[in-house]
């Protein structure tokens, strides 16, 4: 029991450690001029995201798992059935909101 609280402990440390060094770097990185740097932005746009790590700029193209390609069909039928349960009921409860 005690090594699971110490590694808890050293999990909210080092997360926390990161967190607050990518808010410092984004607040102290350019004193001279008024422009704000955000440490991670993610965009989504028509099946693609972009997300911007601190100057990288990274693509993800995610119209595969669009529900009229194949390979979405071919991940459907390997899922679990609970998977699909819980499919069905995001579905309608996202139809319902809107």
């Amino acid at each position: 029991m005690k090594k699971v609280l110490k590694a808890i402990f050293l999990y909210f440390l080092v997360t926390s450690f990161l967190y607050m060094f990518a808010v410092s770097y984004s607040n102290s990185y350019n004193r001279i001029n008024s422009k704000k740097i955000s440490p991670a932005v993610i965009v989504i746009n028509g099946g693609k995201a972009t997300v911007n790590i601190l100057h990288d700029e990274f693509t993800v193209d995610f119209r595969f798992l669009e529900p009229e390609s194949r390979f979405y069909y071919f991940l459907y039928f390997l899922s679990p059935d609970s998977f699909h349960s819980a499919e069905r009921i995001l579905i309608e409860s996202i139809g319902r909101i809107s």
